[in-house]
């Protein structure tokens, strides 16, 4: 079936058939790679309402929750900013050697798994694209396109931002911890350096806050059962606390 689609009915489509019942045939480890290769759920589009040339020639990803069938309607609202704005596209003086042609497409795979559509319906809530990738022994479908894209726009919007603040957390707490053994054990045990200890402390427990109320807020979303389940969690709880005690004593 899978074969027959994406050679004889290869175009977007075809993607309503795969909605539900892809999540199934990724969890049951049949080949999907074909279909992710294909133009299934990657759609290249050219709107005659839309600017086909423009001066920057640097990707940009954005986000539509509609209807692929709305799309050709919302230019504006995808692309908001003046820089894109078509009246200012048209009043631009450059050298045409700098006009690039834009390539427009859309990546229709996010509508398998959960997404939050304009009306706040919030769709195949037990759905995960990302976990069901990660998963997969296919590896072969992290080569394809729409995959990419995909893993790309959540890392850009989502992901990055949130490592990130992750990363610096855990390194000012890691600074603060070698000033507060530094300052515990090389020096003298005087009032002064008491007082040090204990601005050292303070820190310690300020810079825990961040992860305790990640952990916090991925036991209050994935509930006891699937929180206790992942052993890397109980390293976690050894972690906040062994800190939240050490502060403390």
């Amino acid at each position: 079936m899978i074969e027959y689609v994406v050679k004889y009915q290869n175009n977007y489509v075809s993607s309503y058939l795969f909605l539900k019942i892809l999540p199934s045939l990724m969890a049951k480890d049949i080949k999907i790679q074909a279909i992710l290769e294909s133009e299934i759920f990657t759609v290249t589009f050219d709107f005659d309402e839309w600017p086909g040339n423009h001066s920057n020639d640097e990707e940009c990803v954005r986000y539509f929750n509609e209807s692929f069938y709305h799309l050709r309607h919302h230019y504006k609202t995808i692309y908001p900013e003046d820089e894109f704005s078509i009246e200012e596209m048209e009043k631009e003086n450059v050298d045409n050697s700098k006009v690039y042609k834009i390539k427009y497409s859309i990546n229709l795979l996010p509508q398998v798994g959960y997404f939050v559509d304009n009306d706040g319906e919030h769709c195949n809530e037990d759905v995960s694209i990302m976990s069901l990738a990660a998963d997969s022994e296919e590896i072969e479908i992290f080569t394809t396109a729409s995959l990419n894209n995909l893993i790309e726009f959540k890392w850009v919007s989502y992901g990055k931002r949130h490592h990130l603040l992750g990363c610096l957390m855990h390194f000012i707490y890691t600074f603060v911890f070698i000033l507060y053994v530094s300052q515990a054990c090389l020096y003298d045990d005087e009032d002064e350096n008491k007082t040090t200890q204990k601005i050292y402390a303070i820190l310690l427990l300020v810079g825990i806050l961040y992860p305790a109320a990640y952990d916090c807020t991925q036991l209050i979303r994935g509930g006891i059962a699937e929180y206790v389940s992942d052993p890397v969690n109980f390293a976690d709880l050894t972690y906040i606390w062994g800190s939240i005690a050490n502060s403390f004593l």
